[in-house]
């Protein structure tokens, strides 16, 4: 079955950063040389997938360019942010670390907790998906009835309830043929939170 962006991102990603990874520290001629042999295998493992995929990996600018037939796919990453984009119909992007904010486009009527720090966000464009994952202040019950009090305010209707006494706390809801999606979790002395919104 051919896979879409949408579902090897993140396995090719890692790929292709590893990958060029290798081509580091090596002197200029050797850079040059290291790339291309690292571009060349990046495009004969897609290959066997049914891709035709061109590679280019840029060490200055730190991102890796791949293109196909669907579209493009930019990644890059730095000490303090893991970007990549999909530019076409259904595209995909995922921002983690420093960089991570709301994008302008994301819902008005989707609750946040109060002090969220963001640190991923995700967009489909072809269901206008989101999902934001990041840190919140407050346990985990509180955090949850706070969501599960501001997604009423702004006309959600809950249709499912779990919870994991002080452990876990995820709530379902939807409105107007859109599904919302809540997860509040206690990991490591941090309430993590994980909203994903998007059309049915």
């Amino acid at each position: 079955m051919k896979r879409s962006w949408s579902m090897s991102t993140t396995f090719l990603g890692c790929a292709v950063l590893l990958l060029a990874g290798l081509a580091v520290g090596c002197g200029k001629a050797a850079d040059q040389a290291a790339t291309t042999v690292a571009e060349k295998a990046i495009e004969a493992s897609l290959a066997q997938d049914g891709k035709s995929v061109d590679v280019k990996i840029d060490q200055d600018g730190g991102t890796v360019t791949l293109s196909s037939d669907e579209g493009e796919m930019v990644i890059s990453n730095d000490d303090e942010t893991f970007s990549l984009k999909a530019a076409q119909a259904g595209g995909i992007s995922v921002v983690s670390g420093k960089g991570a904010a709301l994008p302008k486009d994301f819902p008005k009527d989707v609750p946040l907790p109060e002090g969220l720090k963001i640190n991923t966000v995700q967009s489909m464009g072809e269901n206008n998906m989101f999902t934001v994952m990041g840190n919140a202040p407050g346990s985990v019950k509180d955090v949850a009835k706070a969501l599960r009090s501001k997604a009423a305010q702004q006309g959600w209707k809950t249709e499912q309830t779990f919870s994991q006494s002080g452990v876990m706390e995820h709530i379902s809801c939807k409105k107007s043929g859109r599904t919302l999606n809540i997860m509040v979790m206690g990991e490591g002395g941090k309430t993590t939170v994980s909203i994903t919104t998007g059309k049915e």
